[in-house]
């Protein structure tokens, strides 16, 4: 008999530990699928990966323009000379080209 209560509380034990596991389980995961994320904090990440891809253009185009200025001891009198498409990918401008200092950059993503 004595055997058999022992059983028993150590079985209503676990089972409270099961169930104060599930309820901090159940709370973790509910706060964390309530919280639904307001535009501001989905649209930063795009808005920057868009700034990425325009400077990594921005970035090809002045090694372009170097590559020229090797070849030809001069810097290319505009960017239709070394490439046939030369807009920001993201907004579709007209990147910005100075002669004089050989730089290229996009108006809206610097």
């Amino acid at each position: 008999m004595k055997n058999s209560g022992m059983t028993f509380i150590g079985i209503l034990f676990s089972l409270l530990i099961i169930a104060l596991l599930t309820i901090t389980l159940i709370k973790n995961v509910g706060i964390n699928n309530s919280e639904t994320p307001d535009s501001k904090n989905v649209r930063e990440p795009i808005e920057k990966a868009k700034a990425v891809e325009c400077r990594i253009k921005v970035e090809a185009l002045n090694n372009e323009v170097k590559v020229y200025k090797m070849s030809h001891d001069d810097f290319p009198s505009s960017l239709d000379e070394i490439a046939s498409d030369t807009t920001c990918p993201v907004s579709g401008v007209q990147l910005d080209y100075n002669q004089t200092t050989g730089k290229v950059r996009c108006p809206e993503h610097g």
